[in-house]
């Protein structure tokens, strides 16, 4: 009995926190311009809901998720599939692992679905549709972020931004839909079909390569880069590279490990950028030793170069239904300079670890820098410093010294 009560307090509590942070309905209209959401100011996967309510027939929608697992997402799909919207899903192996009944669903109900079986793990956390207006024109919208479709994901911070993009962005979005189906296996009715690990074909990187878009010294509109086009981590450190004095960047991240990112970041302080990075507490928590004091020693040359670094929930301690923690889940860089402001956005996290991701590159858009600017803010409202971290740790291990000395 006293177990049942503890459980039924933690989940009341659980229930509360996630409560607290959202005050706005779940409700989206169609942007004419690109909207940002945040978790703790509305709920994500719900407004993805709502906007799949309203496809009708004829319309188009692809969802390709590292994780697919919202029951309530999964009965929306399952019901535009019978309006007569035309779908495709395409999920990472992992999501397979997790609850393949909910796949094997969306199969039976007649949705093609795709089970991606690379070498490198497909991290995207992306929606993309089109339909037709009532003047009959064919729109085309993107939602990407850093939000996996789950139930779990709507207590974290997390971050979707929808594009009311021209074919160009949407294109990219679908070639990489194309090119990840190539390289999956399709569920069919109660079975699936797992030849094993495939490499990606050879032959479709020449037509990726021709799709690679040029960034230039600073973007003049939305731009959106794929891991299969672009080398994400050299794309994003030219920004920072091109960053000289006077210049504020603001980095938040779900983990971070990643030497040569950390060099530039380094380079960027001694010009004298200003440098702030928010990671989630999973990060000073590996599993690996080894692996730890690779991210420790980085953290620490960040600390003594200047840069300020926060981390939420350090102690993993902010539980959720049994072992599940709190994430501060948002894979956001906001770079503030003196002629311009830029907002690079997306689902990959700051490791040197190979994965399919994308990010949005938002230059000279002032309300989506704030909006993030805010959002990190809010994360900062909710972490620690790095350097109380750090400090309290020393004095464990000077009170660790006395009491082994006293024996």
């Amino acid at each position: 009995m006293k177990l049942k009560s503890i459980i039924y307090f933690l989940f009341l509590f659980s229930f509360a926190l996630a409560m607290e942070k959202r005050e706005l309905p779940a409700m989206v209209v169609t942007p004419k311009k690109v909207k940002a959401l945040l978790s703790e100011e509305l709920k994500i996967v719900p407004s993805l809901i709502n906007l799949i309510n309203k496809l009708k027939e004829g319309d188009q929608l692809e969802i390709n998720s590292f994780v697919l697992t919202n029951k309530n997402l999964i009965d929306a799909l399952i019901e535009a599939k019978q309006r007569g919207v035309e779908l495709r899903v395409i999920v990472d192996k992992q999501s397979y692992k997790i609850d393949h009944k909910l796949l094997q669903k969306l199969a039976e109900n007649g949705i093609p679905v795709y089970i991606f079986r690379g070498d490198i793990t497909n991290h995207l956390k992306t929606v993309i549709w089109s339909y037709r207006n009532d003047q009959g024109e064919i729109l085309y919208r993107v939602a990407q972020g850093s939000t996996n479709l789950t139930h779990l994901a709507e207590y974290n911070w997390e971050h979707t931004t929808i594009i009311p993009s021209d074919k160009e962005i949407y294109d990219i979005f679908k070639n990489l839909n194309d090119h990840l189906v190539k390289n999956s296996d399709l569920l069919y009715g109660q079975k699936s079909i797992f030849p094993g690990k495939r490499k990606v074909e050879s032959q479709e990187e020449e037509v990726l390569k021709k799709q690679k878009i040029t960034l230039e010294s600073t973007p003049k509109k939305v731009t959106a880069i794929g891991s299969l086009t672009h080398d994400l981590s050299d794309s994003i450190k030219k920004f920072i590279e091109r960053s000289d004095a006077g210049t504020s960047i603001s980095i938040s991240t779900y983990t971070y490990n990643d030497f040569d990112f950390t060099k530039t970041l380094i380079n960027a302080l001694k010009r004298g950028v200003k440098i702030k990075l928010i990671i989630d507490g999973a990060t000073l928590h590996n599993r690996n030793a080894r692996i730890q004091s690779y991210i420790n020693s980085q953290l620490l040359d960040l600390t003594k170069e200047g840069a300020e670094i926060f981390v939420f929930n350090p102690n993993q301690t902010e539980l959720l239904f049994k072992k599940y923690p709190i994430k501060a889940h948002r894979k956001v860089i906001t770079i503030d300079r003196p002629d311009k402001k830029i907002v690079i956005e997306g689902s990959g996290n700051f490791t040197y670890l190979e994965a399919i991701n994308a990010f949005v590159i938002h230059p000279g858009n002032l309300e989506i820098f704030n909006t993030f600017k805010r959002a990190n803010e809010h994360l900062l409202e909710e972490s620690v410093p790095y350097e109380f971290i750090l400090y309290s740790q020393k004095l464990k291990e000077q009170e660790s010294a006395r009491r082994q000395i006293k024996f």
